[in-house]
């Protein structure tokens, strides 16, 4: 069955315009179909770039970010089986780790569920906020299903065809706990994940920003992202990714 590429993105002010001139092609030589589900107001330049090289494109009426990835793997099973990372995520790697990308695919024979996780070097080039508050997430998810003290959140995962329809039927979610949601909706079911360590998943986000970077520096830059409110706001949604677990976990109609 071929595999679909899924996206997400939230680009209103055209930021990854100039990466996907560069780099999709590099992204559509290894997806013969690509899906992209974007939050409202997606910027014209990037929707035609997208839209013009033949990517499916879904603009939401809403910006809420649960619906914007279950509408990407809705979309995306659609097609079959499907590779889901997120669309900054997958420019990134195909530009940087291209071998790495290609071995990616070629290790899903055979599989229904595999997490792409960051390698610890490729996690610790995030902010440190990001990195810290999500280790609460993988203790809890640990503690409900045994599977290790993974990183679950990376935004790059496969989903053979059935378990994505296992999704489609059941998450509700709409928010940042759609993430809880989804994990626990799969363990419910039965589906336990293969992981794959990649250095390609390291921190994506300076690639939108070069002009800023290049006249700031990057420990400039990157202090933006080490502030109180930016810890405030990682701990918000690392809560918000817990209670999408628990509230999953005490569900009876799974």
């Amino acid at each position: 069955m071929p595999v679909t590429l899924a996206c997400t993105t939230h680009d209103p002010n055209g930021n990854l315009a100039s990466l996907l001139e560069r780099w999709l092609p590099e992204v559509l030589k290894r997806f013969k179909t690509m899906v992209v589900s974007s939050s409202p107001g997606l910027n014209r330049a990037t929707h035609n770039l997208l839209s013009a090289n033949g990517v499916e494109v879904h603009v939401l009426d809403q910006n809420d970010i649960g619906v914007n990835y279950r509408t990407a793997i809705r979309e995306g099973s659609k097609h079959g089986d499907i590779f889901y990372v997120d669309l900054d995520r997958i420019l990134h790697w195909a530009s940087t780790y291209p071998d790495e990308l290609d071995r990616a695919r070629t290790e899903l024979n055979g599989k229904e569920w595999v997490l792409f996780e960051r390698s610890v070097r490729a996690l610790a080039t995030h902010q440190r906020p990001l990195v810290e508050t999500e280790k609460l997430f993988t203790i809890v998810v640990n503690a409900m299903s045994g599977w290790g003290m993974h990183d679950y959140l990376s935004g790059a995962f496969f989903l053979g065809k059935p378990t994505a329809e296992i999704l489609n039927h059941k998450l509700t979610r709409t928010g940042q706990d759609w993430w809880g949601e989804y994990y626990i909706t799969l363990l419910q079911a039965g589906c336990t994940p293969h992981f794959i360590a990649c250095e390609g998943l390291e921190w994506e986000t300076p690639d939108r920003f070069e002009k800023e970077i290049a006249a700031m520096g990057l420990e400039a830059w990157r202090a933006r992202f080490e502030t109180p409110d930016e810890w405030a706001l990682r701990t918000r949604w690392a809560t918000d990714f817990i209670e999408g677990a628990l509230t999953t976990w005490r569900r009876k109609d799974l």
